[in-house]
């Protein structure tokens, strides 16, 4: 079934995890992130909702040493002028896709914590056209590794 698809990577494309005060979703979606860094891929982790320590609470070391972790989480409006961390200015198709294929080699997976975040503070209409350009650009850029497409090793990657 579609779980045993996903966490064996077979799955491409959005997934949306649903959850609700009665039933979390971060259980599951953690152990979505295990098995994409059991199978060697990059995870990036678009944080927004926890902190990285908390995020990465429970997973064993060989786990987090694939995880790159952009927070969100304690500057989201970039008020501290630090620029380190990720803001919702950078929340857009060309700032994702820079820092994601500047961090990583191979296939990779990414996980935005959590996107009723992001839709309490952007546009609906924002929030959907940005998550949609980055699966199509993740797609392209498998369709390249695959050798379905032109291009060079590295270039493309999401």
């Amino acid at each position: 079934g579609m779980l045993a698809e996903l966490a064996a990577g077979e799955a491409e494309g959005l997934v949306l995890i649903q959850d609700s005060v009665s039933c979390e979703g971060r259980t599951l979606l953690k152990s979505f992130v295990a098995a994409s860094a059991q199978r060697g891929e990059s995870v990036h982790v678009l944080g927004f909702d926890i902190p990285e320590e908390e995020f990465k609470t429970g997973f064993p070391a060989a786990v987090t040493s694939q995880l790159l972790y952009h927070d969100a989480f304690w500057d989201p409006l970039g008020w501290t002028g630090q620029g380190r961390g990720l803001t919702l200015g950078d929340f857009t198709t060309s700032e994702l896709v820079a820092r994601l294929t500047s961090a990583t080699q191979g296939p990779s997976t990414v996980v935005l914590d959590s996107v009723s975040w992001l839709l309490l503070r952007l546009p609906f209409p924002l929030t959907c056209q940005v998550l949609a350009q980055l699966s199509r650009r993740a797609q392209a850029a498998g369709e390249m590794q695959r050798g379905k497409g032109q291009g060079c090793s590295g270039e493309g990657k999401v």
